[in-house]
């Protein structure tokens, strides 16, 4: 529903200053409209001009009724996807699918936000989008008992599911600190350096992927210390807690994972590929370490993760730091 103020004729106007309330100005109802779950439009009520409707994401007037622009990406109802791909790679997911398939509870205003702790993982999300916010867990499941414990008496819990979805959206964008993240051509300009440096001293090279909880950046770094040879690399020692690997002497800079070089084709060695032996290839350190492993070869960026799923070449539109993010994250 639509509503706008409308000025009666009675009673100062403006009211008062430093009056608690407006009594002179009413809400006029100018549009009603129900929507299927992806916002094809169902009926509408009462018809107005209001341009911002469907979660509010604005409408579009000149390539159809069932399209929307939100500040990312444009959402077609009829198909209840997107035309444009998630700049985030979710290896489980078509980049085309909006609200993670779920758009009762969760809703994406805007195309963004996931919830990770000051430990990297994964809490939860409000859409399913590329902006990455950072929030204490316990924070975060204070904000979300808040607005459970809005919910008013009467109301169904269909109509109250999707609004719930909107208050998480602005009470947590408000305490989530966004992330900063690395540009991919910036990512790209570094690992085609490493390459570089690859091939004309003969020696693998290195890099970490680090999430600084502190400052709230997520990047990628060369292990400067990291030893390597023809065929193997030894990266630069880290802290350990548990799973949890950090730089030494600096807690809030988490390793998230590593990245070393192929002078070949094909992506991480693995027994089946018959690289570097059955017991020394990055399947299996990814499995000791549990941690993914990504590698930059001739062919592009490709990765192994710990679970044993292994992609060549990934797409050159993904984001390497947010794709280590969200597999370590959910790990």
């Amino acid at each position: 529903m639509t509503y706008r103020p409308k000025v009666n004729d009675c009673g100062p106007n403006p009211a008062p200053e430093g009056s608690p309330y407006i009594s002179n100005i009413a809400l006029h109802l100018e549009q009603v409209v129900d929507y299927y779950p992806y916002g094809k439009v169902l009926r509408e009520f009462k018809s107005g001009k209001e341009k911002y409707c469907y979660q509010g994401m604005h409408k579009d007037e000149e390539l159809g009724e069932n399209l929307f622009y939100t500040h990312f990406r444009q959402l077609d109802t009829d198909l209840g996807r997107w035309w444009r791909i998630d700049p985030v790679f979710k290896a489980n997911w078509s980049p085309y699918v909006s609200m993670s398939n779920n758009p009762v509870l969760r809703i994406d205003p805007r195309g963004d936000d996931d919830y990770y702790d000051m430990n990297g993982k994964f809490i939860g999300s409000t859409s399913s989008g590329d902006a990455i916010r950072l929030i204490e867990r316990s924070q975060y499941n204070e904000i979300v008992k808040k607005v459970d414990e809005s919910k008013p008496e009467g109301v169904n819990d269909f109509v109250w599911n999707a609004t719930k979805g909107m208050k998480l959206q602005k009470e947590l964008s408000q305490v989530g600190v966004k992330v900063q993240v690395q540009s991919q051509e910036a990512q790209q300009a570094l690992m085609d350096q490493l390459l570089a440096k690859h091939l004309n001293t003969g020696k693998e090279q290195g890099a970490f992927i680090i999430l600084d909880v502190k400052n709230a950046k997520l990047y990628i770094q060369e292990d400067k210390g990291a030893k390597g040879t023809a065929k193997s690399i030894r990266f630069s020692n880290l802290t350990y807690s548990g799973d949890k690997k950090t730089i030494p002497g600096n807690s809030s800079l988490v390793v998230i994972a590593d990245i070393h070089t192929h002078d070949t084709y094909g992506g991480p060695s693995t027994p089946e590929n018959g690289a570097y032996g059955q017991n020394q290839n990055d399947l299996v350190f990814a499995q000791q370490e549990n941690s993914t492993k990504y590698v930059k070869d001739l062919g592009g960026i490709s990765k192994v993760t710990p679970d044993g799923r292994v992609v060549i070449e990934m797409p050159v539109t993904i984001n390497t730091a947010i794709d280590a993010l969200q597999e370590y994250g959910t790990r």
